[in-house]
């Protein structure tokens, strides 16, 4: 019995006129997006595109996205061209990648960013190592996600990170996510760097916040809105004040349906304050 041979696939005409052109001119994210997506594409040839004028990043793609990769060859022009966070992701998404090479490129680097990356997720990481070079290089995002995800982190190094570096962001979620972590400390980081906003987010998300602190945080920075929405979450807040700042700031310019809300807020404080204000004073004359 004969047995017939089936053709190998090929690409359309369309396709090999596109694949050429990759391979003539493409950059290396055009030679990963063909490669990934293409069947029967030239996964050698795209390869060998990728590795010429690819950036880190089209490297870590293509080794991680394309079927038949040489993940060694990849890897090795990664260690030329590729930064840190390249690096770290390299180690962190192949299988098979030497991770205590890329490790020392991270060190190398002096990114403490992509040593935080490394250290939270990469099997038999220099944890001390890594959390040098997060404290030394690092910025507040990078001594957060140490601290977070580490487990034998020094946190209270990489609390003076966030409190030295980092944003209100930062600040705000170390206090959300750290156990014993310094709120005061934190709530004076999130308002000396951040916006109203960040100080709202801190009042209303954070126990043990300053809501005074807070309040005077959004008086001082907020615009008309921030305002409103402090004065509508938190009682006992004066909102006579608030309404005169935003008057004074962007009131007359928001959209007239939160201009009524502000308005009808402040109207109901008042009666409550003249409520208040007549019971008081008949209290007086009946004593």
């Amino acid at each position: 019995m004969t047995t017939t041979q089936q053709p190998t696939p090929t690409l359309t005409p369309e396709q090999a006129l596109k694949q050429a052109r990759v391979l003539a001119v493409g950059t290396g994210a055009d030679a990963v997006d063909f490669a990934q997506r293409i069947p029967n594409a030239d996964i050698p040839a795209l390869q060998a595109r990728v590795l010429e004028v690819g950036s880190g990043w089209d490297l870590c793609d293509f080794a991680i996205l394309v079927p038949g990769a040489d993940l060694a060859a990849c890897q090795a022009r990664l260690l030329v061209v590729g930064n840190g966070l390249q690096a770290a992701k390299f180690a962190l998404r192949v299988p098979g990648a030497d991770t205590q090479t890329l490790q020392t490129h991270v060190l190398a680097s002096k990114d403490g960013l992509a040593a935080s990356n490394f250290a939270c997720g990469v099997p038999g990481a220099d944890i001390a190592a890594l959390g040098a070079n997060v404290m030394n290089f690092g910025c507040g995002t990078a001594a957060y996600l140490f601290a977070v995800n580490v487990p034998d982190a020094d946190i209270a190094a990489c609390q003076a990170k966030v409190l030295e570096v980092g944003t209100a962001t930062d600040a705000i979620d170390f206090s959300l996510d750290i156990p014993n972590a310094d709120i005061p400390a934190l709530q004076a980081r999130v308002l000396e760097v951040g916006t109203a906003d960040d100080a709202i987010l801190f009042a209303e998300r954070v126990a043990g916040a300053d809501i005074a602190a807070c309040r005077d945080c959004v008086l001082a920075k907020g615009s008309a809105w921030p305002m409103l929405r402090f004065a509508m979450n938190f009682p006992d807040v004066d909102v006579e004040s608030f309404y005169t700042a935003a008057q004074a700031r962007d009131l007359k310019w928001l959209p007239r349906r939160i201009r009524a809300s502000f308005e009808e807020l402040v109207a109901k404080y008042r009666a409550q304050r003249q409520q208040v204000s007549q019971v008081k004073l008949e209290e007086a004359m009946a004593s």
